[in-house]
């Protein structure tokens, strides 16, 4: 074989794993399937601390705080889904105590999924709540604890492949605060029968959160306090940018932000060659799924040539994100030219914070919100009246 037909055929082997690959990425990238951190019960019982399961210490159930165990949906104990509370480690094994749920079926089935989220509405942390439909999605309104007081509006945002039940973790917090808290859904949004099973990472999703926005102006807001969680404060900011005037700031929970180097990461930290990732990113946006939208990476916030919004922040970020690193957040925090504030967790996984450390992340959220409120003389009633943030 002569040696440019050698050399053609490799180069149209390579361009063919470069555009397999591109394919392949894209899907996983905006696929809106949960994550799935199964984990296996390898004993339970009852003890002096109550029902307990035991886990693998290896697994995901060795995470620091509270977290939810939910049965595989293709188990007989489908639907069921338990409170663990923080258990005791040992070499190879992290004992779990059940707050809430039938522990049964879940042992009978011998594994769950294994998540940060708990409960399943604002009532299963005792919050009053009314639902409504704003567009076409549903969304909860939480009113403040001093209901009718307060006209600055919280809107909780949750994040890619999950459902209104991530955000459920902070809303106390603003509700003892006295805010309203509005907590839409949109296209992918797991609790949306029917929901699309592809993102657009935020480049359509973006416009329910601004019809979210203005619904809350119609009804009484005159500042919105945004707090978004990973691809929720990428929807977050695109709406602030879109309308600034009444965006007082915006809480960014594990942001995923910047999309491009979000992706890179996940590429190289499963092995990827860096050749072969840089490659799938340059053919990301020129491969046909269908009539999905082209992510255009400078417009995302996040990106330096990005129209970030110049309003305050509180970010809040895990040490131990293997999904977004912190280093995207520290980035952020030393280039946003707003006010900004970044609180590192140690411990925790992406969107884990809460869960790792409740006391820091209320602290840093209820003084943060102290000090918008600080901020605003001529309305100091609008961030909870003369209540301070618990």
């Amino acid at each position: 074989m002569r040696p440019a037909l050698v050399s053609a055929t490799g180069i149209l082997g390579v361009l063919t794993i470069v555009e397999i690959a591109a394919v392949v990425v894209r899907r996983i990238a905006t696929e809106t399937t949960p994550g799935e951190r199964y984990v296996r019960i390898l004993g339970h019982g009852q003890d002096d601390g109550g029902v307990f399961l035991d886990f693998d210490a290896e697994s995901f159930a060795s995470h620091p705080g509270p977290l939810s165990l939910s049965a595989p949906t293709t188990s007989n104990a489908a639907g069921q889904t338990l409170d663990l509370e923080v258990g005791q480690p040992t070499d190879s094994t992290v004992r779990r105590y059940v707050k809430a749920g039938d522990v049964e079926p879940l042992v009978s089935a011998g594994e769950g999924r294994c998540s940060g989220h708990l409960g399943k509405t604002p009532a299963s942390f005792a919050l009053e709540y009314s639902s409504v439909t704003i567009g076409n999605f549903p969304a909860w309104i939480v009113p403040g604890r001093e209901s009718g007081r307060s006209d600055v509006w919280a809107i909780h945002i949750h994040g890619l492949g999950s459902s209104r039940s991530q955000v459920l973790r902070g809303l106390p917090l603003f509700n003892n605060s006295g805010l309203t808290s509005l907590v839409p859904s949109y296209e992918t949004s797991l609790d949306n029968e029917g929901a699309a099973r592809t993102s657009n990472l935020g480049t359509t999703e973006w416009k329910s959160i601004a019809a979210a926005q203005e619904y809350a102006m119609s009804q009484g807001a005159r500042q919105i306090i945004y707090v978004g969680w990973s691809l929720g404060a990428s929807l977050a900011l695109r709406a602030a940018a879109a309308s600034p005037g009444p965006v007082a700031g915006a809480v960014l929970v594990s942001p995923a932000l910047d999309w491009k180097n979000v992706i890179l990461h996940g590429m190289t930290h499963r092995g990827l060659p860096g050749w072969l990732a840089k490659a799938v990113l340059r053919r990301f946006n020129h491969i046909h799924l269908g009539n999905r939208p082209a992510i255009r990476w400078k417009e995302m916030p996040g990106h330096p040539e990005s129209q970030m919004p110049a309003i305050p922040l509180l970010i809040l970020h895990g040490m131990a994100d293997r999904t977004v690193p912190i280093e995207h957040s520290r980035q952020l925090a030393a280039h946003h030219r707003g006010e900004t504030d970044l609180v590192e967790f140690e411990f925790a996984s992406h969107t884990l914070e809460w869960n790792a450390d409740r006391s820091l992340w209320e602290r840093s959220v209820g003084g943060w919100l102290a000090s918008r409120r600080g901020n605003d003389h001529d309305n100091a009633a609008t961030m909870g009246g003369n209540r301070s943030a618990e």
